[in-house]
């Protein structure tokens, strides 16, 4: 019941129940492979998704470094099925659902069903689209209400029978973005530029509900804000760091190129030159342009240049234009299924549909086959594999555990650890999950979450378990802490054949007093 990609390139194909019913088997399937996928993958958690969850044992309004809401979700789901792997990235998977359907209905809406169908396939079918949907981080989310926003906000601009109602959908979808992660605090100017630029739309402007849909949104902001205040607006100030410049000399050719080869490889490099080349010949046309066009040009064309103007100044995370693809990918799928509003605009490139999609389809393959692969393969762990930052952790966390049972009293041993990642893996991997610490060798500099969080001062008397980075020794402050700090162990930890992480281990016999 799939189509061919070629038939997307055909004016006549099959009926609208034909396409939803294509949709759906489509859906079902590729829903089906992530959840089993979640089951039988070989890989840990990453650092990163053991920190958002340690975050969710600790409900709070804000966290040293994003929103809050990626630790509401792991609070929820871990609480009613438990701490696992699986129960940790199952969210991803199903906001990557619901962002198909969203995706789907706004090109439904815009268009027809066909190219709702084939936005839907271009979204799915990339390396990109494989991490977002597995790897539990504040990017499933975002995305997610993005791309929910994205079809509200479409629907409050052309329903007029139940525009309150869409404006405050699409209030609530940037509210939950904008607890998710910083950037949808883009999406609001957006739609105003939008509206700004669409003659048949700038009447909006006249009336009050785009004003109290940005004000609603923005009021998601006031937990995190409060929150700030009371934590020396710790998050405003790491996310000033990301703005940066480290210039030098012809930096901005590598920052540059970076970026844009980041993009070819997550995104498949077809769809992504597909976009650029028909956003390139839209824009000069764009006073001009059909409003579908426009909406879908400012979502996507127009933010992708600017972060790609911000790569000339800085590094740009490779994560960071996700949210700006959904758009440009309807956009490509309209133009490949003949919309009448593109014209015949380059015939040629078009022609190359086909391509993307079966290439796209076989870099998601080797995605997933990748992961296993690199299970067996000797290059495992080594720097060319994608996936070494998710291997070890398990090991990593029994030999902790087994360090831990082997102490005189390990009900009365804590641990700690110089670096946040070990300490978010002990504190999921290590049995029984219990409370982890780090230790901070750089004064009152704020590192992560840890810096914030009661220290163990309220475990005076107890020993401890101490991981440092490789051949590091304790430092003279943490050694003044204890009665004793003895060399434990070099802990070696396996990452494949290729590769290693290595850890200096050390016992700390009765806290004295926890440094200030």
């Amino acid at each position: 019941m799939i189509p061919r990609p070629s038939d997307a390139l055909r004016s006549q194909d099959g009926t609208s129940q034909n396409w939803r019913l294509a949709f759906l088997v489509f859906l079902a399937l590729l829903t089906g492979w992530r959840l089993l996928y979640l089951a039988i993958n070989p890989l840990d958690l990453i650092p990163d998704e053991a920190y958002y969850w340690d975050w969710g044992r600790m409900p709070a309004l804000g966290y040293y470094s994003k929103p809050p809401f990626i630790a509401w979700i792991n609070w929820t789901t871990t609480t009613i099925l438990g701490a696992t792997a699986f129960t940790v990235r199952l969210p991803a998977v199903i906001f990557g659902f619901f962002a198909l359907v969203a995706l789907y209905g706004l090109a439904g809406r815009m268009f027809d069903r066909r190219t709702a169908f084939w936005s839907v396939v271009l979204a799915a079918l990339s390396p990109a689209a494989c991490a977002v949907n597995f790897i539990m981080t504040i990017d499933a989310p975002l995305v997610c209400c993005w791309s929910v926003a994205l079809y509200t906000s479409w629907r409050a601009v052309n329903d007029t029978s139940r525009r309150p109602l869409w404006w405050l959908l699409t209030a609530v979808a940037c509210g939950v973005g904008i607890l998710s992660k910083q950037m949808m605090l883009v999406f609001m100017p957006l739609i105003f530029l939008f509206l700004a630029v669409s003659k048949y739309d700038r009447p909006s402007l006249k009336t009050g509900w785009p004003y109290l849909g940005f004000v609603l949104a923005l009021s998601f902001l006031l937990p995190p804000i409060w929150w700030n205040w009371q934590n020396d607006w710790i998050t405003f100030q790491h996310t000033a760091h990301h703005f940066e410049s480290s210039r030098t000399t012809f930096s901005f050719l590598r920052t540059f190129f970076d970026f844009t080869g980041g993009q070819l490889l997550l995104l498949s490099p077809l769809p992504v030159v597909m976009l650029i080349a028909l956003s390139f010949l839209l824009l000069k046309q764009f006073p001009s342009l059909d409003r579908r066009l426009k909406f879908l040009l400012i979502f996507s064309a127009m933010p992708l240049g600017g972060i790609a103007l911000l790569s000339l100044r800085q590094g740009i995370n490779a994560n960071w234009p996700a949210v700006f693809y959904p758009a440009g990918l309807v956009l490509v799928a309209a133009w490949v299924c003949g919309v009448p509003v593109f014209g015949d605009r380059l015939p040629g490139l078009r022609r190359l549909f086909p391509a993307a999609v079966y290439s796209g389809l076989g870099l998601v393959v080797l995605t997933y086959a990748l992961t296993f692969f690199f299970s067996f393969s000797t290059l495992a762990g080594g720097p060319y594999d994608p996936t070494a930052r998710l291997k070890g952790w398990r090991f990593f966390g029994h030999e902790i555990s087994t360090l831990l049972a082997k102490s005189p009293h390990p009900e009365r041993v804590f641990l700690l650890a110089d670096k946040r990642q070990p300490v978010s893996a002990m504190a999921f991997y290590v049995d029984n999950q219990p409370r982890t610490y780090q230790w901070n060798d750089r004064g009152g500099y704020i590192r992560s979450q840890y810096d914030l969080w009661p220290d163990p001062s309220e475990k005076i008397g107890w020993d401890s378990i101490i991981v440092l980075r490789d051949g590091h020794q304790p430092h003279p402050d943490l050694a003044k802490a204890f009665r004793e700090i003895i060399p434990l162990t070099e802990l070696t930890v396996p990452v494949g054949p290729a590769g290693s992480r290595r850890y200096s281990v050390y016992f700390g016999r009765e806290l004295l007093q926890w440094p200030r």
